[in-house]
């Protein structure tokens, strides 16, 4: 251990710090971690928002909005235009822009449930992964896709992630699969859960199953 709670990691050279609530954090509880454009840290925790520059840590409190319930926050992602998603309690989601703050509720058309991950695909369309199903945000306009569209109960949480083609995929329960022209499309069942999806920097994607790791390769045709 060296000073101000820095340790070594292993006989690694890499160092680690953790950071709680007596540093400044409101809860330790992290949701969400992402890095802006002017390099601050902002921090999703059930206790809210925070940014980070690297010393201390600054509440942010969300504007005052309708439909909000408290400030704990189950998931956030940065988009490529710089607005920011928050994934608020009972499913209610933010988006904080430079100029704006616009928030999608069940009068939009989410369902009303806790939200797990959010992610981008290569049309700039939001996708919020619900606990019972999906949701995409283009445009101001929602569209769900729950057992009706194919997405089956019961099988746990719904999870989603953009691979390197601009794909997006998305598991539930044991199974995953890929959104082509607007349907959800099944391909694979790893018989074990939970599963978590990560995008690769190439067209590959990692896929954690219980307690294995896996690299999803994608064969690229040329036309």
């Amino acid at each position: 251990m060296l000073a101000d709670g820095i340790a070594l990691a292993g006989p690694s050279s890499w160092l680690y710090r953790a950071w709680q609530t007596d540093d400044g954090l409101p809860d330790n509880s992290v949701t969400g971690v992402v890095q802006s454009a002017d390099d601050y840290l902002w921090v999703a925790s059930r206790g809210g928002l925070l940014r980070f520059n690297g010393v201390d840590f600054t509440a942010l409190p969300l504007p005052d909005l309708p439909g909000i319930p408290n400030r704990v926050i189950r998931a956030m992602f940065l988009d490529r235009k710089g607005a920011m998603w928050l994934g608020m309690e009972r499913g209610v989601v933010v988006c904080l822009e430079a100029e704006q703050a616009r928030i999608f509720g069940t009068a939009e058309g989410l369902p009303d449930t806790r939200v797990v991950a959010i992610a981008e695909d290569r049309e700039g369309a939001i996708w919020v992964a619900f606990a019972g199903g999906l949701t995409r945000i283009k445009d101001g306009k929602c569209r769900t896709f729950g057992i009706k569209e194919g997405i089956p109960r019961p099988g746990g949480d719904t999870t989603v992630a953009c691979n390197g083609q601009g794909e997006m995929w998305f598991a539930r329960g044991t199974q995953v699969g890929v959104v082509r022209d607007g349907k959800l499309s099944w391909q694979l069942d790893l018989q074990a859960g939970p599963v978590r999806l990560c995008a690769a920097k190439s067209a590959g994607l990692w896929i954690c199953a219980g307690d294995h790791l896996f690299k999803w390769r994608f064969q690229v045709v040329s036309e």
